[in-house]
């Protein structure tokens, strides 16, 4: 966390959801991501094969309002784009593309029927060659301990009844589970959970095509077109809940929304290069 200011802002996704918390929000709780920051997106195989793009993280998912997600987004590539010595210019056309791509993507999802929005996916099959080799490497599980969420720990976000009984009966690693299973289009079929009297646990698929974008490595053109997909990921993920059709009316065709984010992203990446400084300066 303190080589960049970066990778500071990518590790806290804890201190964004105590400062969410303590700020006005729109009330639409939908099934949220948690830390939808640019490099918790990639690639990963379906079961059938086919090359994917989707979020990647689940470890912070729970109910939370929806623009959460959508501000952790804009502040990374704000951040991000600064990290990369990117133009103001660029970077604020990445962050208003991104939030038009929110609101288009959540406006179409609504207009489906909820069986042909849960099958919605975004296929990569042209990228596949990319990662040709690691589909010949040999699949592995792994472990990895499951904790309270941000968003409930911090963001102070009560859950729906349904899911603490999930967290009661079967702990932190089940809500990761059921959680991916509702934000991600086709979820790992190794995904599973488990418990003991100290800890819990989920378990995935460690290796299997998957692979990542550093955006720091883009050009100005790819790195605006992979906020855009970013963003339209996350709203394919917020159209699974059933108050989607409230957060497309409540944001229209976006365009207020975009100016909106936009300054408040770089007043939020102006808070995290002060919290980061802070940071160094106690090591």
């Amino acid at each position: 966390m303190s080589t960049s200011p970066f990778a500071f802002y990518r590790g806290t996704a804890a201190l964004m959801a105590a400062d969410l918390a303590d700020a006005p929000h729109s009330g639409i709780l939908v099934a949220s991501c948690g830390d939808a920051h640019v490099s918790n997106f990639g690639f990963y195989a379906s079961a059938e094969r086919r090359l994917m793009f989707d979020l990647n993280d689940f470890d912070e998912a729970a109910w939370a309002p929806w623009e959460w997600d959508v501000k952790r987004l804009v502040a990374s590539i704000v951040v991000g784009g600064r990290a990369s010595g990117r133009s103001d210019e660029v970077i604020d056309t990445a962050v208003l593309t991104a939030v038009s791509g929110y609101a288009r993507g959540i406006a179409r999802a609504t207009e489906l029927s909820p069986t042909a929005r849960y099958f919605t996916h975004f296929d990569v099959a042209s990228s596949r060659t990319m990662l040709d080799k690691a589909s010949q490497k040999a699949i592995r599980r792994a472990v990895k301990q499951a904790s309270q969420s941000v968003l409930v720990e911090y963001g102070r976000i009560p859950q729906p009844t349904a899911l603490q009984e999930v967290i009661d009966a079967d702990g932190e690693g089940a809500r990761v589970v059921a959680m991916q299973r509702i934000l991600q289009a086709l979820s790992d079929p190794f995904l599973g959970h488990m418990r003991n009297t100290n800890a819990d646990f989920y378990v995935r698929q460690f290796h299997d095509m998957k692979g990542s974008i550093d955006v720091e490595d883009l050009d100005d053109g790819p790195f605006i077109t992979y906020g855009q997909a970013c963003a339209a990921t996350i709203a394919r993920a917020h159209s699974q809940s059933l108050t989607a059709t409230e957060v497309a009316g409540y944001i229209g065709n976006g365009r207020a929304l975009g100016q909106a984010l936009l300054e408040w992203a770089r007043a939020y990446a102006a808070v995290s290069l002060a919290d980061y400084e802070a940071f160094r300066a106690s090591l």
